[in-house]
Parts: C-alpha cells; structure tokens; sequence
C-alpha cells in the first residue's frame, strides 16, 4: 500500500510539472534564458512614482520586449501597508497583462512587524505567500515545508529558480540549507540550470556589512557547497547599491551573486537584462529608468538625493556623536553607538570636511602620490563621489589610478599605527570597532573593495 502512494505522489507530481510546462514561456530546446531583475521596490516610498515610470516601460518599451520573465529581489514595498500590497499586486498584474512573468521573494519591510516599524493596516508574514500567489508562489515546483516563502519555480524548459528568504533568521538554518542543497541537485540530475534569488546578500561584498545590523548573510561556506552541487548565480538587493562579487570553491567552482539598487531609492534606478546561455554563461547589461521626477531627470534627481545624504553624514561626523548617530538612523536604519569617540569622530570629522587631498598628502608627507589635478579636491568631495560610485555600480578607484593612488597612500602610513595595534587589541580580545564587530586587518582591507570593483556592478558577461 506504501509503495502504491509513493508511486502515485510521483505521478502526479510529474503530471503537474507537465502541465505547468505548457504554460512556461515558449522557448525552443536549448535556447537561452532572457529575464529583468529589479530590486527593492519599497512600493509607497515619497519616489515610487519612479517605480511607476520604470514598470510601464518594462511593459512597454522596445528594449525589453524579448524579456519575457522579471524578477524581483525583496522589500517589495516600504512598510508592508495593505494599501502598499494592493497597489503594487496591480502593476504587476499589469506586467502580467503585457506578457511578463513575474517571480517575487519578499523581505523585511513587506509585513507586519518588520523592519520599518509601521503600525497602520498591513498584511502579517504568513499572508504573503497567497498574496503573491501569481508571482511564483502558487506554482512552485518545490515549497520549504519549514517555511512556505521559500520555493522553487520552472521559470523555462531547462531553467529553475530557487528563492531563498532569510527576513526572520538572517542566516540559513540547517532545514532550510538541506533543502536548498536539495533543489540545487535534483535541477542538476534533471540536467537543468538554477540560479537563486533572495533578498539579503549571502557573500559581504563590504567590510562594514559584516556586522550584524546590516543584515548581510555573509555565509561563503555554505555558499560554496551550493555552488559545488551546481548553483552558479544568484540575485540580491537590500544594500541599495550595484554589485557583483563571488566566491571561488576548493574544487574550482564559481557563484556570482548580483547584486541590484533600489529602483527608487538609489542613484540610478536599475533594470538589469540578463541573458543566461544554455552553456552556463550569463551576460548583465544595465538600463536604468528614463523620464522626469520633480522636473528633473530621474538619474540627476537620484543621484543628488545620495549626495545630500552623505554630505549630511559627513557634516555630523564633524559636529557631534548624537547627530551622527541620528543621520545614521535616518540614513540605513542602524542604531550603532559611538558617543565614547566623540572627541575622535569630531576632530576627524572636521579635518574630513576641510583638507584637500593635496593637504592631506602633505600630512602623512607623501604629496607626490597626489597628481596637480587632485591637489586642491577637498577629501569630503572624494568621498561623496566615491560612496556614489559604489551605489551606482562603478567602483573605478584602483590603486593604480590616480584618486586611488593618492587616497591609498595615505591609507597605508594610517596602516603602519592601525595594523599592530588592531592585531594585539585582538588578541587581548577588546577590539570591536564602535561596537559593532567588524572584523577588519587593516584600513587597506576595509577601503579597498569600497574604491574598487575590477568586475562592473552594471555591464559585464560571467564568468569573468
């Protein structure tokens, strides 16, 4: 009699699969895999008629006509409003109506109790699942029995998505680990590709996202088991910046996890194409939204926004620990404090805001690192350009060159104090920087993947 139900669960699990494939975009046997990947939509954000412009041209515009499956990377909406929910499951069903295919995994800010502290009308967690039903949800091949936010969807004849939410642990726990490890396989033993998606990047593409508040998962060990079993590419958002990092296994195996902006709460609000070979390579290439927001081009509007709140980070660090910690606050949502440095964040601050790069060249007594053009470069704006550059995908700040050559040189004579001094507050166990726990070396270590990305957040085929 067991044997009798076993047999027939799996004849009808393989009756379903068959009758889902029907419905799957038409794609001839071994034709590659065209989709758009979007990220943090925060829908009811001040910006999100951006969001709007950016829809009714995935909808409509020529460039994405060949685009027929879009995926979302988490915090779908801003505060997990019913209000927020409704209006968003309607453009999205309106991308349905155009023809798209659209697969979800939502995040912290998409319920009640979450993340943004709203308290009017919201949808609870164990909601969303039904709520986004026709996004990926309700025809799952593959649901966690742990946690229904978790699946797998055929998102093509040869292709799988495994959809991964870390909201409530921020890590993997061990079921939910097996099963995703499981997934990878049977795609790979059913001679199919898979690629992830999931909110919070599992690889800390900064040092500063080590810390626990950043909500970073930060597991290249499991990652790399995954990668092992046939997982190669995954997709992220959450840090509201362009990124592509990965990991390279013991056994040669690499993942790549792409990591995408917010599309009304960063510089440039991106909309990446991507194309996935029946070879396994994948190729990303960036548009970004086009039109006007308050009378001014969307990309100008953005970008000004990122600068004038890290000019206001910098004009706290030089004033006092409390505002600081406010625009921190206000800024990413981190409660750190920091008010034990305040005399050191002051003073740094106000040097910060003041010296040029020539000027600073001349205090660490290197001012040959500095070329004639970047003398008279105040250190603040250098940083603002730099810290937008991450946000948009463009982390050209090598050594090499000449901002990096100048600024690093600088980095290393700090290093010289920093390095000896971190390495026996470790060992006396009482380093812990503004108590948060990152673990850094040196200062070259925690700048460098700031300034310098040798793989483009934005235009790049993998692997690379």
């Amino acid at each position: 009699m067991k044997k009798r139900l076993i047999s027939a669960t799996l004849c009808a699990t393989m009756l379903l699969t068959a009758l889902y494939a029907c419905f799957l975009p038409a794609q001839a046997a071994g034709a590659p895999l065209k989709m758009l990947v979007i990220s943090d939509t925060h829908y009811g954000y001040g910006t999100s008629a951006i969001t709007d412009m950016m829809f009714d041209q995935i909808a409509t515009g020529a460039e994405y006509a060949d685009y027929d499956i879009v995926l979302i990377s988490g915090d779908l909406t801003d505060h997990g409003a019913v209000g927020e929910h409704d209006s968003l499951l309607g453009k999205l069903r309106a991308l349905e109506t155009a023809g798209k295919q659209v697969y979800v995994v939502t995040a912290d800010h998409d319920y009640k109790g979450g993340s943004s502290g709203y308290t009017g009308a919201s949808y609870e967690r164990n909601q969303l699942s039904g709520l986004y039903a026709d996004f990926g949800f309700g025809g799952a091949l593959a649901v966690f029995p742990g946690d229904n936010l978790n699946y797998v969807a055929q998102l093509a004849q040869g292709y799988r998505l495994l959809v991964l939410n870390f909201d409530v642990k921020r890590a993997f726990t061990a079921e939910q680990f097996d099963w995703a490890l499981a997934q990878v396989r049977d795609a790979k033993a059913a001679g199919e590709q898979i690629v992830g998606m999931w909110h919070y990047p599992v690889l800390a593409s900064l040092p500063v996202y080590m810390f626990q508040q950043a909500g970073v998962i930060n597991d290249p060990d499991s990652m790399g088991k995954l990668a092992d079993a046939g997982l190669g590419y995954g997709f992220s958002g959450h840090i509201h910046g362009q990124n592509i990092d990965y990991i390279k296994t013991k056994a040669g195996n690499l993942f790549y996890e792409i990591t995408t902006a917010s599309t009304c709460k960063s510089p440039s609000s991106p909309i990446r194409k991507i194309t996935l070979g029946a070879d396994g390579r994948m190729d990303i290439r960036t548009s970004f939204t086009q039109g006007n927001y308050n009378g001014r081009p969307i990309a100008e509007f953005l970008s000004d926004k990122q600068d004038e709140t890290t000019r206001g980070l910098l004009e706290a660090l030089g004033t006092s620990a409390d505002l600081l910690e406010e625009r921190i606050y206000g800024a990413v949502g981190y409660d750190i404090e920091v008010s034990q440095y305040e005399k050191l964040i002051v003073f740094l601050g106000k040097q910060i805001n003041s010296l040029t790069l020539g000027q600073l060249s001349w205090w660490f007594l290197c001012p040959w690192t500095v070329n004639k053009e970047l003398r008279n470069v105040k250190l603040s704006d250098f940083l603002v350009e730099a810290i937008n550059n991450f946000f948009i995908g463009e982390k050209a700040y090598s050594r090499k060159s000449p901002q990096g050559r100048a600024f690093f040189a600088v980095v290393c004579r700090l290093d010289l104090i920093f390095v000896p001094v971190a390495y026996i507050l470790k060992l006396l166990g009482r380093f812990d920087l503004f108590g948060i726990g990152i673990p850094i070396k040196s200062l070259t270590e925690f700048f460098t993947p700031m300034l310098y990305n040798p793989i483009s957040g934005n235009d790049v085929s993998l692997p690379c």
